[in-house]
């Protein structure tokens, strides 16, 4: 394990073959796993947000070439009750998109699913983010909603 100051991450690699083989999967073949209970629900969707989303002010979006794949996201986050929008085409392929301030060229169309900003409490309690400044700023986000 190596931490990288540039991203505040931590940087691990692991050699399980057993592991890999479950992961590398046709997601169909994961959607039971994923969908045992609340809490592989909420594990799934923060993996996935931690690795695909961006929370700017108010607006939690994450983004993804697979449209099924968010869809199923959708899905998951309405069984929690958070409420979203989308899947939204974001970019189609052939163009370029910025990440992290670095453009890179798009291969295939991209969308993106946008969490409601009345369910981004929802989202905190029942998903959340492990990365640290995506913590920080989704609790930013939710200081309008806790003036006591």
């Amino acid at each position: 394990m190596k931490w990288h100051e540039k991203t505040y991450s931590w940087h691990t690699e692991l050699s399980s073959l057993l592991l890999k083989k479950f992961l590398t999967q046709d997601l169909k073949a994961l959607i039971p796993s994923i969908k045992h209970c609340q809490a592989c629900k909420g594990a799934f969707l923060r993996g996935f947000y931690d690795s695909e989303a961006s929370i700017r002010g108010r607006q939690l979006r994450v983004y993804n070439g697979e449209i099924e794949k968010l869809k199923l996201v959708c899905s998951l986050l309405g069984s929690l009750e958070v409420r979203t929008t989308g899947p939204h085409l974001r970019g189609e392929k052939g163009g370029m998109v910025s990440i992290k301030g670095r453009m890179y060229h798009v291969n295939k169309d991209q969308y993106y699913v946008y969490v409601r900003t009345d369910s981004l409490l929802a989202f905190s309690e029942r998903v959340g983010f492990t990365i640290k400044r995506k913590r920080e700023r989704l609790e930013d986000a939710l200081k309008v909603y806790r003036r006591d």
